[in-house]
């Protein structure tokens, strides 16, 4: 207890001096997750969740530091995105003093501002798409032959500019890709994991038996303020309470802290995978917009840490033995 106080201490300074913070300093602090949850005093589980409970608040304290340094440069990177689409598209000023307009711009500012954007970028105006359109199936064949021939000769023309135009079109292809591909693997375990949770909850004997304890509460209430002699039968009835509380925390409680264990695992095995995700964002957001994002690594995985302690906060959501009933 004492070292995981000092880690925290330690952490605490981290922030407050703005000093970069790694998952792998949230993950060092982890509490072990009980051996056995059943056994636990109520008094225990509560300094447990304490713990649990003040290291979720240096997450959020430390993704709150992170965001808010992200909104204080938003917007300076919009300016420098501005002005890369400005320099792409070929907009002048005014051009980008209309875009910011948004909504508020006219039907004749949009119109104008879309056929610089083609002409500049595909050497078509918006009423020459629009006729494309009403053309019949051989008329749209013929047009398209003639943009084919035309752009042809354009790349012919300049083929620097076109290999580099393939080249980053198919950079940001592979890293949509990319990015998809390490989403899905991590989506795909944490998915495994919530089913098996749910079917756990939804066991049809656990079920049974927290309507078993109810059902012998409910009773034993019934017999409280009756005529003397009841003693007996609600003394009964406690020890079947106790007894089926115990039941239920020895059955569940295990396979829970079992899952807890892998769901740990993974957490610390999928580092390496959230830092590749965030290279990948960065790549993409730049490749896209021309601006260097240079955001702190590690926001990703800190908040994987956040979802174990979310998940790691019920670990004693199986064990009903909170001294209600006279157990010990």
């Amino acid at each position: 207890m004492k070292n995981i106080l000092s880690a925290i201490i330690f952490l605490i300074i981290g922030i407050c001096v703005n000093a970069q913070i790694r998952p792998e300093a949230f993950i060092g602090m982890l509490p072990g997750i009980p051996g056995n949850a059943c056994v636990e005093k109520l008094a225990m589980r509560q300094q447990y969740l304490q713990q649990v409970d003040s290291l979720s608040e240096l997450i959020k304290t430390e993704i709150s530091r992170r965001n808010k340094i992200i909104k204080a440069n938003e917007k300076n990177v919009q300016q420098q995105a501005m002005g890369n689409v400005a320099q792409q598209y070929g907009l002048s000023d005014k051009d980008m003093q209309n875009a910011k307009k948004g909504n508020k711009m006219t039907a004749d500012e949009k119109k104008a501002l879309a056929d610089k954007m083609m002409q500049n970028s595909m050497n078509m105006s918006v009423d020459e798409l629009k006729n494309v359109k009403k053309m019949s199936k051989d008329g749209k064949e013929a047009w398209a032959q003639a943009y084919s021939s035309e752009a042809m000769a354009a790349q012919a023309a300049d083929p620097k500019k076109t290999q580099d135009n393939q080249l980053h079109d198919m950079d940001a292809y592979n890293l949509i890709n990319l990015q998809k591909h390490v989403l899905d693997s991590l989506l795909a375990i944490e998915d495994k994991f919530g089913k098996q949770l749910a079917e756990l909850d939804n066991d049809t004997t656990g079920l049974k038996m927290l309507r078993n304890i109810e059902k012998w509460q409910q009773e034993r209430s019934s017999l409280m303020g009756v005529d003397y002699g009841q003693g007996p039968k609600m003394e009964a009835l406690t020890g079947k309470i106790i007894a089926e509380k115990k039941a239920y925390c020895n059955k569940y409680s295990p396979r829970y802290s079992k899952m807890l264990t892998q769901y740990f695992d993974y957490t610390k095995s999928c580092m390496s995978a959230c830092y590749r995700l965030e290279i990948i964002s960065a790549q993409l957001t730049k490749l896209q917009t021309g601006v260097d994002m240079n955001i702190e690594p590690g926001q990703i995985g800190i908040g994987k840490v956040g979802d174990y302690l979310y998940r790691l906060k019920s670990i004693f959501k199986y064990n009903p033995l909170d001294g209600s009933d006279g157990e010990k």
